[in-house]
């Protein structure tokens, strides 16, 4: 990555663009973004120059001189386009490419004769691996550390790459092993022609590549492999959208206007989600790509981040993805992501719920809101509906166009009054003790939500109404100007008979292979129809099967007491006809030296109400005998907050940070590594996808095994069959995930070379049920019983201080 160049840049006019930067830019712009680059972008912003000039003028804003420039030079290029030359502040990313074409709905039809990388053969595996063995020589030397493990990891993606093969891999914390595939993916690319996809389940994992481990690859292999990021296209921001809205604040808030305005011309990435806060609206769905749109039929196309992201992935070498976006590219025919024959997918361990996740059927509460968002309110008083009726009626030369806008707006008034009494039907067929909030309660077939059959068929004929209105508005002639809310009225017409036939499916419940539930909102009333596949595994095989030749699965816990078994079972790799390479790389960290684990035994059962106060008396003795930071990972919110309010009012050395439901995990965990010796009440998201190395955190509770909940309508449902086919459900189902999930939550602790940490397990199941022997050999290190929260606390203490 070119180092950001170095000038003056201290003038009022520039530095008053600091604020509207997004959190990347200022942290690669710490003097302040070059006046050049300002220029650029503003240049090649979204909202028409003279308007962004119009309104910085009446908020008398300081950068002016800056605007007036660039609308003098602004003549093409799109939205997010780089200037002459290297754009250091963009990252990675390179100018759009001219060897793929985008369809209409936004596919890539990337073709050889374009350019456009396709199979081409196979690579010469020898050559690879002196390739990779070269390129990890430069890699050690320059890091003053040679890992082997890394080095193995290496060569079996080397291996599965070349040579059409499926690898599980399991390697330890402190491997490498994001950069140990990351390598051969480059080579064999550069060697072939062949794109790479790398999918992860999380943002930060992706961060970690895109921003650290991809550059240090590049410069390893020495040649010019180039990687792109490629996201959902909700992430992305719409430049239709952003004029749209920067023209209905122009008038009331031209300083908010111009804000927005502003910080899309800047941000470089084109995500919504690096807008600084101040600059977005409420709603941020409201500036985002639509699911459905004209894409190169847009009047905006040419400023349309989603698109340039999509044809620059299209040519990359290498392409990182999310599994949600890797397994809907697939569901939708391969036309998101482009052609590829080669994947590396880490974070595997949550591959099979994210498939799950990705064939679940949902129909929500909210769900006509959200379809009707962009175009609503559905009225003729509205001004955007009366200039489209108007529109009409000038080319039909008759008064059609308001009849058809009011017959629409009393169809979608109905529908929304049947999809509304459908849910309350729903909530009202259950006793109050069953709705509890936040909930699922699973329904084996049709017969359980009998009682609302009326309102589901009035529900259909709503739908089928509504569709029948929507049908001549969009085939109407209105306009160019139109075009883009008779694409949005074209959407929801097909989203609605999608709608109809999801709901039918979720009220039969007749799918043997399949189980229903319902989720209670907050609220107590029914939120949402759910349905899910029980299994995975053939809709796994199938995409081994007509996808992709090479397929590298890995992840720090993908194993199960050395067997990758389990989870070759439940992605159905056997069903795909092929046998798997297999690694087991542990981690080279010296756990003897670095890792305490101590069993101290709670009061009781840890699912009484009770048990929170023994954990807070452990927390509170840890803390203040150690005074080290500490974090406890609790299985439910319930038990989280008990043990909140037990803490409540004790005198600790610290702040102490609590996790509330949907609330940010990467703001607590940035306030709690700003401080000294806090404690943070973690849930969910904390047992996996963090870091605090060295003094971040050294302490870590683990209050009670983290077994699925039994009746989760997935688990139970799972369960039921295996008890039908003679096998026991708590062997085969809940303890592996106990296990995995067990293992991830201790691997928050030690993350670097150098890190020292205590854990302190509570549950007392660990000491007298049959199967604690599996969970504790599955752990690092042997643990050591202590018989109270003050000789934990001791022992924890004069551990750490040795």
């Amino acid at each position: 990555m070119q180092a950001p160049v170095t000038q003056d840049t201290s003038g009022e006019c520039a530095a008053a663009f600091a604020d509207l930067l997004g959190e990347h830019d200022r942290d690669l712009w710490r003097t302040g973004m070059p006046e050049e680059l300002i220029l650029a972008r503003l240049a090649a912003g979204p909202v028409p120059p003279a308007l962004v000039v119009r309104l910085a003028a009446r908020a008398q804003f300081p950068g002016l001189a800056l605007i007036e420039r660039a609308a003098a030079e602004a003549g093409g290029g799109g939205l997010f386009a780089a200037p002459e030359g290297d754009d250091p502040g963009a990252g990675m990313c390179a100018p759009e490419p001219a060897g793929s074409r985008s369809g209409t709905d936004g596919t890539i039809e990337a073709a050889a004769e374009d350019g456009a990388p396709g199979p081409s053969g196979a690579c010469d595996a020898a050559e690879l691996a002196a390739g990779v063995e070269a390129a990890f020589e430069r890699i050690h030397e320059r890091l003053g550390e040679r890992r082997e493990g890394q080095l193995a990891v290496a060569r079996m993606a080397a291996t599965a790459l070349a040579g059409d093969e499926i690898a599980l891999i399991e390697a330890g914390t402190g491997t490498g092993k994001s950069l140990a595939y990351l390598v051969p993916a480059l080579l064999f690319a550069a060697a072939t022609g062949e794109r790479v996809v790398v999918s992860t389940h999380t943002i930060h994992l992706q961060d970690q590549l895109w921003q650290r481990d991809y550059p240090l690859a590049r410069w390893a292999v020495g040649l010019d492999a180039r990687a792109e990021r490629l996201t959902g296209r909700e992430n992305y921001l719409c430049a239709r959208r952003i004029v749209a809205a920067v023209m209905s604040r122009a008038e009331d808030d031209p300083r908010r206007a111009l804000s927005l305005a502003l910080a899309a011309a800047l941000c470089a990435s084109g995500s919504a989600a690096a807008l600084p806060a101040h600059c977005r609206p409420p709603a941020l769905r409201s500036i985002t790509a639509p699911p459905r749109c004209l894409m190169n039929g847009c009047a905006h196309a040419a400023a349309c981040p989603l698109l340039a992201a999509r044809r620059r992935a299209a040519e990359a070498a290498v392409v990182f993805v999310n599994h949600a976006l890797l397994l809907t590219d697939h569901r939708q025919g391969g036309g998101v992501i482009g052609p590829y024959r080669r994947v590396i997918i880490d974070e595997a361990h949550h591959l099979e719920r994210s498939i799950m996740e990705n064939l679940s059927v949902r129909v929500a509460r909210n769900s006509l809101e959200r379809l009707f968002e962009q175009v609503g309110p559905v009225s003729e008083q509205a001004p955007k509906w009366r200039q489209f009726a108007a529109q009409i009626e000038a080319f039909d030369q008759s008064s059609a166009g308001p009849r058809l806008v009011a017959s629409l707006a009393e169809a979608v008034l109905e529908l929304e009054a049947a999809h509304a009494a459908l849910f309350a039907t729903l909530s009202a067929g259950w006793s109050s003790a069953e709705r509890v909030a936040g909930s699922r309660t699973r329904y084996r077939d049709g017969s359980a939500i009998a009682q609302a059959a009326l309102v589901f068929h009035a529900f259909y004929r709503a739908v089928s109404t509504a569709r029948g209105e929507l049908r001549p508005l969009i085939e109407a002639r209105a306009g160019s100007a139109f075009q883009p809310l008779q694409a949005e009225l074209s959407y929801i017409e097909e989203e609605l008979a999608g709608l109809a036939e999801s709901t039918r499916y979720l009220e039969g419940a007749e799918d043997p292979e399949g189980v229903f539930w319902i989720e209670w909102g907050r609220d107590g009333s029914a939120a949402a129809l759910c349905g899910s596949p029980l299994d995975v595994d053939r809709r796994f095989a199938d995409y081994l099967e007509e996808r992709v030749a090479s397929a590298v699965l890995t992840s720090a816990t993908l194993a199960r007491s050395g067997s990758f078994e389990h989870i070759a079972e439940r992605l159905g790799i056997a069903l795909a006809g092929r046998e798997a390479l297999c690694l087991l790389e542990p981690s080279p960290f010296d756990y003897k030296r670095s890792l305490l684990i101590l069993r101290q035994p709670g009061p009781g059962d840890p699912n009484d109400g009770a048990f929170a106060g023994a954990v807070a008396d452990t927390v509170e003795r840890l803390a203040r005998t150690a005074e080290r930071s500490s974090m406890v990972l609790f299985t439910s919110y319930r038990m989280c907050r008990a043990t909140a309010a037990a803490l409540a009012g004790r005198k600790l050395p610290g702040p102490v940070f609590i996790q509330e439901e949907g609330e940010s995990r990467d703001a607590i965990a940035a306030r709690f590594r700003r401080s000294q010796c806090a404690i943070l009440l973690g849930v969910a998201s904390f047992w996996e996808g963090v870091d605090f190395p060295g003094e971040q955190l050294e302490v870590l509770v683990i209050p009670k095994i983290p077994f699925p909940v039994p009746t989760e309508p997935v688990i139970e449902a799972r369960s039921e069959r295996l008890a039908r086919d003679g096998q026991n459900p708590f062997e085969r189902l809940s303890l592996p995930e106990a296990e995995l999930r067990l293992r991830q939550g201790v691997g928050r602790l030690i993350r670097r070379r150098g890190d020292r940490g205590v854990v302190v397990l509570m549950d007392p199941r660990l000491g007298v049920m049959r199967y604690a022997a599996s969970l504790l050999a599955a752990m690092p290190v042997a643990s050591r019983v202590v018989a109270s929260a003050q000789e934990a606390a001791l022992a924890a203490r004069d551990w750490l201080d040795a």
